[in-house]
Order: structure tokens, then C-alpha cells, then sequence
């Protein structure tokens, strides 16, 4: 049974590359989370999205076990991680930054009360958020603001706003 990277039209090339990969160069990859899994692993709702450390586990195992693949952990470039040495000790070096800020409204910094919807869903899904007041605004209409919604329900929230600016038709639904 395929393995849903490697059948999925968007990630099946790069699959395929980076298992050809393995077999003939090893490589380290630095990961700012502290597990693989990205976006899917620690944001998305379960409810939506099951787990994707059995595909992950079955695809970079066998590399990892060989140690053709090393992981490092909770990088971040600029924090605890310096380009210039990264690029003194590799060959080569591919930044693929992936998705993990989100755009922000001005001044929502100095507002209680107001965060970004990754910071909301991840803090829902580890457990460190558990309860919401009655009353919850969702600005936007994206697959965060529809997980956002979701999970505000999920952890208490008696009436929930979304405020999109564009035609509901554009609004995502899941």
C-alpha cells in the first residue's frame, strides 16, 4: 500500500528525489519543532486530520536506522543557529522554511485576549489551552480560521464570529 507522500501529486517528485537521496548521500536535516510532523503533527485537529507519524516513521526510518538521515531538533537560524557555520561544515544547504507564521493584524500584539491561529491550534492540541471564554472572533475564513472555530467549540465556546472579508463561496470548509 502506497504511503500517502509518495501518491499524493504534490509530494510525490520531491519523494521520490530525497529517496534516491538517502541511499547515496547522507544528509542532517535541522528542524525548528521538536518532532517531525510539521503543520499536520502539532496544529491541525485530530478530529480532522489523524496522525502522520506512521508515514513519517515508515519513510525516514530505514534512513535514520542507517544513519544516512540525522535529525537535529529545535533549531531555529538566528536564534541557536548561525548560516555562515551551517554553510562551513555542509556541502550544501537547502532552506525550506515551510509554513509556520502566520500574517498579522498591526497592533494585535497590544490587545488582550488576541493570537494567531497556530499559536491558538497548537496550544489547544498540546494541552495548554483547555477553555476559551463564552464569546470567540475568528478573523478570516481559511482552513486555520475553520480549525480555529472548531476547536473554540471543541474547548467551550458558546458563540463563535467569523469575520471573513470576501464572498462566503471563498470561505473554507471541512
Amino acid at each position: 500500500e502506497p504511503l500517502q507522500w509518495t501518491g499524493h501529486p504534490d509530494t510525490a517528485l520531491l519523494s521520490l528525489i530525497l529517496l534516491g537521496l538517502w541511499g547515496a548521500v547522507p544528509f542532517t536535516m535541522i528542524i525548528y519543532m521538536a518532532a517531525l510532523g510539521g503543520i499536520p503533527e502539532q496544529i491541525i485537529p485530530a478530529s480532522r486530520l489523524p496522525s502522520v507519524r506512521p508515514e513519517i516513521d515508515a519513510l525516514l526510518g530505514p534512513a535514520v536506522d542507517q544513519q544516512r538521515l540525522r535529525l537535529h531538533f529545535g533549531q531555529c537560524l538566528g536564534r541557536n543557529l548561525d548560516l555562515d557555520g551551517l554553510c562551513q561544515q555542509s556541502d550544501a544547504v537547502l532552506l525550506a522554511t515551510g509554513l509556520w507564521q502566520e500574517r498579522r493584524l498591526p497592533g494585535d500584539d497590544r490587545v488582550d485576549g488576541v493570537t494567531d491561529a497556530l499559536a491558538f491550534l497548537e496550544a489547544a492540541k498540546s494541552g495548554r489551552l483547555t477553555e476559551l471564554p463564552a464569546r470567540v472572533a475568528i478573523v478570516a475564513g481559511g482552513d486555520s480560521a475553520m480549525d480555529s472555530a472548531r476547536t473554540a467549540a471543541t474547548l467551550g465556546a458558546d458563540e463563535i464570529f467569523i469575520v471573513f472579508g470576501g464572498p462566503r463561496s471563498a470561505m473554507h470548509w471541512h
